[in-house]
């Protein structure tokens, strides 16, 4: 069997790119000391889009954390909640960054620690509109449509009209039944 290659992926920028962009909206918002997760996921898209690292690695690096700092900072946060002690390591983290899935429960902490979802952290997928159209398009009939055809159909055939469409609650049976 033969293995499809993967697209080639986009060069990633030194994360020193990163904290360039990071220093400079922090500074244009006024350098807060406690920024808000809201500029921190913005910061973040930016360093995605910009330097194309991983959606995990760019949350990491817009909240200006080493993997060891990242790491120690999950850990606290759940014996701050007292969520249990995650087992993660650094050799985990840097899994996850290279595009290795987290299991469910640890998908869920680091959303929880970028206070964001798993579609974000790049965990999954977001098949919605948004305003724009998916390549797919899905035939709907318009009520009026539905209506003519129903006209077409004769009685037996329409679901309402038969026999089997009339629901009845199942009926006990054996010996369980006439002990009742």
């Amino acid at each position: 069997m033969t293995k499809r290659a993967s697209p080639p992926r986009p060069r990633t920028h030194d994360p020193r790119c990163a904290e360039r962009i990071r220093v400079l909206k922090l500074a244009e918002a006024g350098d807060p000391p406690r920024p808000p997760a809201e500029l921190l996921h913005t910061i973040s898209a930016e360093i995605k889009t910009h330097c194309a690292h991983a959606p995990l690695k760019a949350y990491r690096l817009a909240y200006g954390w080493t993997v060891t700092g990242a790491v120690r900072a999950l850990h606290a946060m759940c014996d701050e909640h007292g969520l249990g002690r995650s087992g993660l390591t650094k050799r985990s983290w840097l899994d996850w960054e290279a595009g290795n899935r987290p299991s469910r429960y640890n998908q869920d902490l680091l959303c929880r620690l970028f206070g964001t979802g798993p579609v974000q952290l790049g965990f999954a997928r977001d098949y919605g509109d948004h305003g724009h159209h998916g390549t797919a398009e899905i035939a709907v009939p318009s009520p009026r449509a539905a209506l003519a055809s129903r006209d077409t159909l004769p009685a037996a055939g329409r679901p309402e009209e038969s026999p089997a469409a009339v629901w009845e609650p199942p009926q006990p049976h054996g010996s369980l039944a006439e002990g009742f």
